[in-house]
């Protein structure tokens, strides 16, 4: 973004320094937003990928800084991953919402391939172990 239009970066920049001062060394989140929508439009279409959401524990503030920057930007799209949390829902009117749920089931052959991966390279473990491992883990993992 900032090698097409060149204020981000130095309003980034800026921005650190002024902050630099007193230690914080990062942006805050409504900061980062301002800066974002403020550059935006200058640029063509816009993707944000946010994963696994619903482990931060600012979900609710990080999710209602993506709904009023899709409002704001016409450009802007946006995918965000979330595990299947009753409490978590994304939601607005002003824009278009395609909610895919994604079961446990659908990832527990990654799961299963990662397992047979990581457990592969620990030679020292009996098959006997490796196997045990493999099954309690894939067992507990309801597709985490």
């Amino acid at each position: 973004m900032s090698t097409c239009v060149p204020g981000i970066a130095r309003e980034i920049s800026a921005s650190f320094k002024l902050q630099s001062k007193s230690r914080l060394n990062r942006l805050t989140l409504d900061q980062q937003e301002q800066i974002f929508v403020r550059h935006g439009e200058a640029l063509g279409m816009l993707l944000i990928v946010v994963d696994a959401v619903n482990e931060s524990p600012r979900r609710s503030e990080v999710t209602a800084c993506l709904v009023r920057m899709a409002s704001q930007l016409g450009n802007l799209r946006i995918i965000v991953s979330s595990t299947g949390d009753p409490d978590f829902r994304l939601t607005s009117q002003a824009f278009q919402l395609l909610e895919v749920e994604m079961k446990p089931s659908v990832v527990d052959g990654d799961i299963q391939l990662y397992l047979q991966s990581a457990l592969d390279s620990k030679v020292s473990l009996s098959s006997d172990l490796r196997l045990e491992i493999k099954k309690s883990i894939s067992r507990e993992a309801q597709g985490m």
